[in-house]
């Protein structure tokens, strides 16, 4: 049974009851089945929040659900984003200190938010999506618990609900104010933990529970682009729909549950100029960024090994490929799951010309022969084991060197739209290719900059 840390807050300025606690008492009164709940009421204090939240996240907790009070909101907001910024009430914008010294800018949680508040709302349930949870405790809240479950190791999945007055507090108050009944607050708090416990698959061990079948991916941007012929970009940070390519190709996996790590190679001399364009994404997608070598099997080595080692599988997969479908990984991710081992290809249909010197010298057979793309995808002591093994051989791709410590790789029909973007005309099919396929996430998710373009 799933251990969840639910927190509110206590009393706050004219408030001598918090929304946050009167929703948790609401919820209380009759409890949601499938999860044991430990629930705690906060002083409104940074120091004392902070100090609380070390104490309560045990390796034990596998949800926190951390509530706040948003006087003049009519609706639950649920919160993606945390900031390492702490400002308490009164103290100027430019004396905010971060919550974390020399910590990360943000952290995005890794929950699916936005289904969950569509989930909300068809429940008959006010709710929105928020990426800016403020600079006050209620953001601290949300950043700590992710800061602490992350240098810890814990596995904990956290999320944070603005929710507005109860109406008892509107009533007493002399202000005109929004109000939601706490038993609705309380309903949709019952509701995300339902849809919570079945999210995950869990196993008790006797050390904690885990999570198993869960991804890591590995995007590899760290190439040449020597035959893409711009003088201003390499072909993953190209502009592609007014994004570059190669977040096309992290947003397929970024709001996936069941990829818990993204990792993203490039070249060391991309570095600078990557971090300059990039950096807001970095921080408020989650990504992690390495520096990759000078063969492509040498990059993902280095992508490797960051890969979170409590993580079961690990996929591969090019950034110059942003048009992957969602139905192609999640038939990769199964098939690899079965057999620990897989990649998606295309049955090869043109007739193939053996050529020397621009003249042709035989004619090869097709039957049986697929063209290999983009996710490939191994448990991960499976790649590992490749890995360890690669000195002296070369491989055109990570099947390659899976192959020759003899695991067998199964093969997965990829859709034909999955194209590699290796010229620059090949953005134009692209572009055209993305306005058929179903978003992985709202136009402007990435973060708040998209659309400048910086590189030229």
């Amino acid at each position: 049974m799933p251990r969840v840390l639910l927190t509110a807050y206590g009393p706050y300025e004219e408030w001598p009851t918090n929304a946050s606690w009167l929703a948790i008492e609401a919820l209380t009164r009759e409890l949601p089945t499938g999860v044991e709940l430990v629930t705690r009421r906060y002083p409104v204090d940074f120091a004392e929040v902070k100090r609380r939240l070390e104490s309560d996240l045990t390796p034990e907790i596998d949800f926190a659900i951390h509530l706040g009070q948003a006087p003049g909101s009519g609706v639950i907001q649920l919160e993606a984003l945390g900031v390492n910024v702490a400002r308490p009430r009164g103290v100027p914008a430019d004396q905010a200190a971060p919550l974390v010294v020399g910590g990360p800018v943000a952290y995005r949680s890794q929950l699916p938010l936005e289904a969950w508040t569509q989930l909300l709302r068809s429940a008959g349930i006010p709710a929105i999506l928020s990426f800016h949870a403020g600079e006050y405790l209620c953001n601290a809240a949300l950043y700590l618990s992710q800061h602490i479950a992350a240098t810890r190791g814990l596995r904990t999945a956290s999320m944070f609900l603005h929710v507005p007055l109860d109406l008892s507090q509107v009533t007493s108050s002399e202000k005109n104010l929004p109000s939601l009944p706490a038993e609705t607050t309380a309903a949709a708090v019952r509701l995300l933990l339902a849809n919570q416990s079945t999210r995950f698959n869990f196993r008790h061990d006797s050390a904690r529970i885990l999570r198993m079948s869960e991804f890591a991916v590995i995007i590899v941007a760290a190439g040449k682009s020597t035959r893409f012929g711009d003088p201003n970009y390499k072909k993953p940070f190209a502009m592609l729909g007014g994004r570059a390519v190669w977040l096309h190709s992290a947003e397929r996996f970024l709001h996936r549950p069941d990829v818990k790590q993204v990792i993203v190679v490039i070249s060391a001399e991309d570095r600078e100029e990557f971090t300059r364009k990039f950096g807001a994404n970095i921080a408020i997608l989650g990504i992690e960024v390495c520096e990759g070598g000078a063969e492509r099997s040498d990059s993902v080595a280095a992508g490797l090994a960051k890969v979170n080692d409590k993580l079961a599988f690990v996929a591969i997969h090019d950034a110059a490929r942003p048009c992957i479908t969602d139905k192609s990984i999640d038939k990769l991710f199964e098939a690899t799951k079965k057999t620990g081992a897989a990649i998606l290809a295309t049955p090869v249909s043109a007739t193939l010309k053996k050529v020397a010197s621009g003249k042709i010298e035989s004619t090869l057979p097709r039957t049986g022969v697929w063209a290999a793309t983009t996710p490939q995808a191994f448990r991960r002591e499976v790649l590992g084991k490749a890995y360890a093994a690669r000195v002296g051989k070369d491989a055109t791709d990570d099947a390659q060197l899976v192959e020759q410590v003899g695991q067998a790789v199964a093969v997965v029909e990829d859709s034909p739209l999955n194209i590699k973007i290796t010229t620059r005309d090949d953005l134009k099919l692209a572009e055209q290719i993305l306005k058929v396929l179903p978003k992985a996430k709202p136009d402007g998710f990435s973060h708040p900059f998209a659309g400048d373009d910086l590189f030229r």
